[in-house]
C-alpha cells in the first residue's frame, strides 16, 4: 500500500495523447501525480532525468519507448504499460468481417493468447516481433508485399503503415492494463522509498559509529566500507569496495571464517604496526554464506572504554574489596581453606563455598575473584535467600521491554549480564526454587542467558562462585535440589571451618580487629587479659561476623570512653547472645583465668584449659583434636609434653 500521507510522482513518456489523457484521468486514483513527455521509441534514449519537471520516483511508457528509457536512465525505475490480448480484441473486432490477414508488428516479445483470439475472429493474425525502427520498417514493407488487409501496432507501427499506403488500427491500453501499470507504478514507488530510508539510516549508522566496518561478499570482495574503516585502515572507499580484502588486509580472517561460518570475537589484528581489535561474522542465507561482516575498533579506545566502565560498576558496588590477606587466621585449617582457594581461582570452572553462617564465605568469592583471571570485570553479589522467588528470577536473568505489567520500557539487564567478563557470587543457592534451579543449570552448561519475556540467547563469560550453609547431598537425597544441577556446582569444594574448630583464631582475630579500631587507645596487656578469657570460653555460633560485631562493640565504647577506665568495663560490656556461663552448662568448656601470675601465665593457663577440653572431648584422640584445634600433631604433641606450659 502506497503511503496516505504523500503522493509518489510519475512521469508518463507518452507515445499517443489518448494513452495520455487515459492515464491522468486515472492517475489521482492511484496517489499519483502525472508529468508527461511526448516521445517514441529511440527518441527517449536522449531523454534525461534534468529535462524532466521533478525527478520522477517511477518512469511510464510503452513497450519499445520503456525499452529504450531503462538503456539511457539506470537509477529511476522503469515500467512498460502492457497491452493484452483483450485490447487485441478490442482493435479488432469490428473489423473481423472485413479482413482475412492482419499484421502485427510487436516490440520485443510476442503477446500471449494472439492464436486464440484468430481462432475466434476466424482470421489470420500473423504476429512479428522487432526491435528497432529499421527492423519494423522491413516488417511492414513485407506486409506490403504480402497484401496484408490490415496492420495493426503501436503509434510507430502505424506511423510506418501510412508511410507505405497500408490500412492500420493503433493498438492501445485499455483502462484495465493501465490500471495494472499504476498499481505496480505505486508498489515500486513505495518500495523504492522504504529502501532509500533504509539506505539512509544505514548510511547514517556506518558514518558515525566509532567502529571501522567492513563487509565482503561470497568471493571475499569488498562490497561496503565506512569512514571509520578508511581512517583505521589508510584506504578510501573507492579503492577499496570491489577489491578482494585480502589486498587491503594480508591478514584478514574473512576468507577463513566464510569457509568456516564460525564466527570470530576481540581478536587482535595488527595493521601496519597499528593494533585493532578485530571481529568477523558471516553472513548466512538460506544454508549459504554469503558474506562476512568485519569491525575493527583501536585497542586504546576499548582500554579507555573498559576503565570507564569498571569506574561505573564501581560506583554500583560491583566490585571486589577484599583478598586473601583480608583472611585473618593462624589456624592450620584455615590457612588450608586459603590455599586451595587461591589455587581454584587460577582456573575458571564453577567454586562452591560451604560453610556455617558468619565464617566468611563471600569473603573467600571476594578474593577468588581479586586472584583471577576475571579480576579485570565485575564482582557481583546477591543473596539468593533474601529476594523472592518472582524477582530473583528477573534480578539474575533480567526483562524484555512488556515482559509482564511494571516492567521498563526499555528493559533491564540481569545480573548475569551486569557480571559478564567477571564474577557472579550465588549465596545461599541452597535456598533456589526447583524452577529457578533448571534455569541455572542452563546458564552453567550454555553460558548463555535469555531475558524474562525475551526471544534470544544472550552469551555471557561469567565466573560462578555459590555458597551455602546447607549440606546439599542431602538436599538432593531429600528432593529438595537438583542433582544435576548439583554436580555442577561441585566440581570445586572449599569449605570454610568454623570459628570454634580454630579457637587460636579467636584471640589473634580480637587483637587484630581492635587494634585497627581503636583510635588512640592502646591494645594493652590489661584489656588483653581481661578480653581474651571471656572470647575464648565462647564458640561463637555467629562465626566471625559475630566476633567482629563484638569487637566493634567494644570499640565503640573505648573511643567514646574519657579516661582509661573503659577496659574495666569490659566484662559489663560484653554481651553475646549467649554468655560463658550458659555455654558452659550446654557441655561447651567455661575457663577460668586465676588473677595470680602475669599475662604470660594467664595465657597459657586459657590455652592449657582449651587444649584439654578438647582432648577430653575426643577422648584422648590426637590426630582429631589436633584437627579440631587447626593445628598440628606435633604442636599438640609439644603442649601436652610441657613445652609450651612450663
Amino acid at each position: 500500500m502506497m503511503m496516505a500521507d504523500a503522493s509518489f510522482k510519475l512521469t508518463l513518456v507518452s507515445p499517443y495523447p489518448t494513452l495520455t489523457e487515459l492515464t491522468n484521468r486515472l492517475a489521482p486514483e492511484y496517489n499519483c501525480e502525472v508529468t508527461t513527455i511526448e516521445a517514441v521509441l529511440d527518441e527517449a534514449r536522449n531523454l534525461s532525468v534534468g529535462e524532466m519537471a521533478a525527478r520522477p520516483d517511477v518512469l511510464l511508457s510503452r513497450g519499445g519507448t520503456a525499452s529504450h528509457l531503462r538503456e539511457a536512465i539506470q537509477d529511476i525505475p522503469v515500467l512498460s504499460i502492457n497491452t493484452s490480448a483483450l485490447d487485441l480484441l478490442a482493435e479488432l473486432q469490428p473489423f473481423a468481417a472485413e479482413v482475412r490477414h492482419v499484421v502485427f508488428p510487436n516490440y520485443g516479445q510476442k503477446l500471449s493468447g494472439v492464436r486464440e483470439i484468430a481462432r475466434v475472429l476466424d482470421i489470420e493474425i500473423e504476429e512479428t516481433v522487432y526491435h528497432s525502427r529499421e527492423e519494423l520498417a522491413g516488417q511492414v514493407l513485407l506486409a506490403r508485399l504480402k497484401k496484408a488487409d490490415l496492420v495493426i501496432g503501436g503509434q510507430l507501427v502505424v506511423s510506418e503503415a501510412r508511410k507505405n499506403d497500408l490500412p492500420c488500427v493503433l493498438l492501445e491500453a485499455g483502462e484495465h492494463s493501465v490500471r495494472e501499470a499504476l498499481r505496480e507504478a505505486r508498489d515500486i514507488a513505495e518500495m523504492h522509498r522504504r529502501l532509500n530510508r533504509r539506505n539512509a539510516w544505514l548510511n547514517t549508522i556506518l558514518s558515525n559509529i566509532a567502529e571501522g566496518v567492513i563487509v565482503t561478499d561470497e568471493h571475499d570482495h569488498i562490497v561496503v566500507t565506512n569512514p571509520t574503516a578508511e581512517r583505521l585502515l589508510g584506504v578510501a572507499a573507492d579503492k577499496a569496495i570491489g577489491r578482494p580484502i585480502g589486498e587491503i588486509i594480508p591478514n584478514s580472517r574473512a576468507p577463513a571464517v566464510r569457509r568456516s561460518q564460525q564466527a570470530e570475537f576481540g581478536e587482535l589484528l595488527n595493521v601496519s604496526g597499528k593494533m585493532l581489535v578485530a571481529s568477523r561474522v558471516p553472513i548466512a542465507s538460506g544454508d549459504a554464506v554469503v558474506g562476512v561482516v568485519c569491525t575493527f575498533a583501536e585497542g586504546s579506545r576499548i582500554q579507555r572504554a573498559e576503565q570507564r566502565l569498571r569506574g561505573q560498576l564501581q560506583q554500583k558496588g560491583f566490585v571486589a574489596r577484599h583478598g586473601f590477606d583480608d583472611i585473618l587466621t593462624v589456624s592450620e585449617t584455615m590457612q588450608a581453606a586459603k590455599d586451595i582457594a587461591a589455587i581454584y581461582a587460577r582456573g575458571d570452572a564453577t567454586i562452591l563455598v560451604t560453610g556455617e553462617t558468619g565464617t566468611g564465605k563471600e569473603l573467600f568469592a571476594q578474593a577468588i575473584h581479586r586472584a583471577s583471571s576475571y579480576a579485570a570485570g565485575p564482582f557481583v553479589a546477591i543473596n539468593c535467600a533474601a529476594i523472592p522467588e518472582t524477582l530473583l528470577e528477573s534480578e539474575l536473568f533480567g526483562y524484555d521491554e512488556g515482559a509482564f505489567t511494571g516492567a521498563r520500557r526499555q528493559g533491564k539487564a540481569g545480573l548475569f549480564e551486569m557480571a559478564h567478563k567477571g564474577t557472579i557470587f550465588l549465596d545461599e543457592i541452597g535456598e533456589v526454587t526447583p524452577a529457578l534451579q533448571v534455569r541455572l543449570l542452563r546458564v552453567l552448561q550454555e553460558r548463555q542467558i535469555m531475558r524474562i519475556g525475551g526471544n534470544q540467547m544472550i552469551p555471557v563469560d561469567t565466573r560462578v562462585i555459590c555458597a551455602t550453609n546447607r549440606d546439599l547431598g542431602q538436599y538432593v537425597r531429600e528432593g529438595r535440589f537438583r542433582g544435576d544441577l548439583f554436580y555442577r556446582l561441585n566440581v570445586l569444594t572449599i569449605n570454610v571451618p568454623p570459628l570454634r574448630s580454630r579457637v587460636l583464631d579467636v584471640p589473634y582475630i580480637c587483637k587484630r580487629l581492635l587494634t585497627d579500631m581503636l583510635k588512640e587507645k592502646p591494645y594493652d596487656a590489661v584489656l588483653e587479659a581481661i578480653l581474651l578469657p571471656l572470647a575464648t570460653s565462647y564458640s561463637w555460633p555467629g562465626n566471625f561476623r559475630e566476633l567482629q560485631n563484638m569487637m566493634e562493640r567494644l570499640a565503640l565504647v573505648a573511643n567514646l570512653c574519657p579516661d582509661w577506665s573503659w577496659q574495666r568495663l569490659v566484662g559489663q560490656i560484653w554481651r553475646p547472645e549467649v554468655t560463658g556461663a550458659e555455654v558452659a552448662s550446654t557441655g561447651e568448656m567455661a575457663l577460668r583465668v586465676a588473677p595470680e601470675g602475669g599475662l604470660k601465665d594467664m595465657v597459657r593457663s586459657v590455652e592449657e584449659q582449651i587444649v584439654r577440653h578438647y582432648l577430653a572431648e575426643h577422648h584422648n584422640d590426637q590426630g582429631r583434636t589436633a584437627e579440631a584445634l587447626g593445628i598440628s600433631r606435633m604442636s599438640l604433641w609439644r603442649r601436652l609434653n610441657g613445652s609450651s606450659y612450663h
